[in-house]
């Protein structure tokens, strides 16, 4: 029940099943807890009520993917400021390699990068190749750092992969 409040973003239903005893870390077989729904979905007053009750700032689901990272690829800026102040990890990367700053400048969340980049993320953080400032270039529609164009054989993730590929298609020049 408190997974689905967080989810839901039903933050009376929420302290009340906390005030009966609910489980705050309680996840899914995928590693889903309440915080991490409350983080992708933007619910700031959830994610504050599930802190304060304990709950995990950096359980993250089986593929490695933890609160600040979704929601940060999500914009959620309000929520990257609470994971933040409760100890969340900055840099933590996913399985594939992405970290919370590349899939914010991969989505184009200026305000969450500010927030990211004041809290010691790391700038040079890159995946397949590619950083997090070339991948934001690009998807901005300029090309990537210092003029050059990702190479036919070049990976990223995506859908910067198909916006990277499709921009190379086009002859963006190198």
């Amino acid at each position: 029940c408190i997974f689905l409040a967080a989810y839901y973003g039903h933050g009376e239903c929420l302290k009340l099943l906390l005030a009966a005893g609910g489980d705050v870390n309680k996840c899914l077989t995928n590693g889903q807890s309440p915080t991490y729904n409350a983080a992708f979905n933007g619910h700031s007053e959830c994610l504050t009520l599930l802190l304060a009750a304990g709950g995990d700032v950096n359980k993250c689901l089986n593929d490695g993917t933890s609160p600040i990272y979704v929601a940060a690829f999500n914009g959620h800026g309000e929520c990257i400021k609470l994971l933040l102040a409760a100890g969340g990890d900055v840099n933590k990367c996913n399985n594939d390699g992405a970290s919370p700053i590349f899939v914010t400048a991969q989505n184009g969340h200026a305000g969450c990068l500010k927030l990211l980049l004041a809290s010691r993320a790391d700038p040079r953080s890159t995946l397949k190749g590619f950083s997090a400032l070339a991948v934001a270039s690009a998807l901005a529609g300029g090309s990537i750092a210092r003029g050059q164009a990702p190479t036919a054989a070049a990976k990223v993730p995506s859908p910067a992969e198909y916006r990277l590929f499709a921009m190379q298609k086009e002859g963006d020049p190198a």
